[in-house]
């Protein structure tokens, strides 16, 4: 409970525990050391003789063991290590698949520390064995964070690339009138679009036809054809706008913050209803005339869509793809 009556937050004094431990195995020497939660499972394992969980990204602190035993110790240290490596090699493959390319550089030196910390323990050389084991845990936990974090760029890239193409559909879709098929080589920019469309496409999917991470793959795709409907858009309808210019700098103002409202929403959810607002009433103001009512019904309707819960682990996918198979046949 904090001060002011919450339930809980993460201040420190909220989140540090003390950890008291005490019994067969454990060392005699009184010394405070800090340990992460995560760290408690690799000792009670190691305690009581069972494999440390698979899934488990704690380290061994074996400063609270006797070190009377060191050999056990060292062991239990070492087979830590291995599961951390093993951790890592899971991540590689559902991050960049078999690919050594893109593998992480320090990943090479870990396998290398791995084999020479075994040689080491074989050889009963137990002091300059558990210096290597530090070592090989500090490498495998930065090798987690790298494949944990080395999608986050591209789904960045990827969310702002469909904001764009989307709202760009949208814009030109709602003010835009038809073209006539011999403007501006009609034909020709169509067909340049669906080339780029395809070789797109399929570049994306050799590039991760390894992956196991398949919503990368679909990420990367509706992207895309995000982009392809907005291009096609351009081509195929001009753009005429009514704008009274004494209210340009507001418009103009607008904009901007509505931009900076959809990248915000990147990472707060809410500032999509705000944006999808803004939308509505940006075009019914531009365009200098009554909305019709569907129009802003389904303004109002996407505005409360990001408000909504989050239901179930596993993202929706599918929606996204059926409502660009309608945007595209229609």
């Amino acid at each position: 409970m904090t001060d002011w009556g919450s339930h809980g937050s993460g201040s420190t004094d909220e989140t540090e525990t003390p950890f008291v431990a005490w019994g067969a195995g454990i060392t005699n020497d009184s010394h405070l050391y800090h340990i992460e939660q995560t760290d408690i499972t690799p000792l009670i394992s190691t305690l009581i003789g069972i494999p440390i969980p698979i899934n488990n990204e704690g380290v061994l602190p074996y400063k609270f063991l006797d070190l009377k035993y060191k050999e056990f110790i060292a062991n239990a240290f070492l087979t830590n290590a291995k599961q951390l490596a093993e951790q890592v090699k899971a991540n590689r493959e559902l991050t960049i698949g078999k690919s050594i390319v893109k593998m992480y550089w320090k990943d090479k030196e870990l396998t290398d520390k791995l084999l020479n910390a075994e040689k080491l323990f074989n050889l009963k050389q137990i002091d300059e064995c558990i210096p290597e084991i530090k070592y090989i845990i500090k490498l495998a936990k930065e090798s987690l964070t790298y494949y944990r974090r080395y999608q986050t760029n591209r789904f960045f890239i990827c969310l702002v690339f469909m904001w764009f193409g989307w709202i760009t559909f949208l814009f030109i879709n709602s003010s835009g009138v038809q073209r006539y098929e011999i403007e501006l080589g009609y034909y020709s920019w169509l067909l340049l679009a669906n080339s780029i469309l395809i070789v797109a496409i399929v570049f994306l999917m050799v590039e991760y036809i390894d992956c196991k991470e398949w919503r990368i793959l679909c990420y990367g795709i509706i992207s895309i054809v995000s982009v392809w409907l907005a291009f096609r858009e351009v081509i195929k309808k001009k753009l005429i706008l009514k704008i009274n210019y004494n209210k340009s700098m507001i418009e103009f103002i607008s904009i901007i913050f509505l931009i900076i409202m959809i990248f915000i929403g990147l990472k707060y959810r809410w500032t999509f209803s705000i944006s999808m607002l803004l939308t509505t009433i940006l075009l019914k103001f531009m365009f200098n005339k009554i909305a019709r009512s569907q129009f802003i019904l389904t303004g109002f309707t996407l505005a409360v869509f990001p408000l909504l819960p989050t239901v179930g682990l596993q993202p929706k996918i599918y929606i996204v793809i059926i409502v660009l198979c309608i945007s595209i046949v229609h």
